[in-house]
């Protein structure tokens, strides 16, 4: 952990633009595994992107205040312990609700998404297996913006 934050602090660290998004990264409440989180931190700082790292169990309405401050946010979430599977279809709805009326998006990686179906993943919440997937889905995605 701290040789990711060592190099990710290395790291040129560029100034929001509206026409690019910021990624915000959190962890949701009560989570507390941030390596994959820390990872993914540094890789969007080395493509270039703005990232605002605010850590560990943070609570939606946290995310909200946060929300205020950019035009154009991508949240990024890793649920490796948090929220449980039993409340993660409404945590999802939660977040749905938290991004309505913007242009932002919410990144949700974990494993444990693999028991949701497929049908019911709301239109601005992309989700991932692992950091892997994530990484790949970026390449594509850095290249839509070119």
């Amino acid at each position: 952990m701290q040789k990711i934050i060592l190099h990710t602090s290395l790291l040129k660290d560029n100034n929001p633009t509206p026409d690019k998004p910021t990624f915000v990264l959190s962890l949701p409440e009560e989570e507390m595994h941030e390596i994959g989180l820390l990872y993914l931190n540094y890789e969007l700082k080395l493509k270039g992107y703005h990232t605002i790292y605010i850590g560990r169990s943070i609570s939606i309405q946290d995310l909200k205040r946060v929300g205020i401050f950019f035009p154009l946010i991508i949240w990024v979430s890793v649920f490796t312990m948090k929220p449980l599977p039993k409340r993660l279809s409404s945590y999802l709805k939660e977040i749905q609700l938290m991004l309505e009326h913007t242009q932002n998006e919410h990144w949700v990686i974990g494993k444990s998404l693999n028991n949701i179906p497929k049908n019911t993943n709301p239109l601005k919440i992309k989700t991932f297996l692992s950091v892997e997937d994530t990484l790949s889905h970026l390449n594509v995605f850095n290249d839509s913006l070119s």
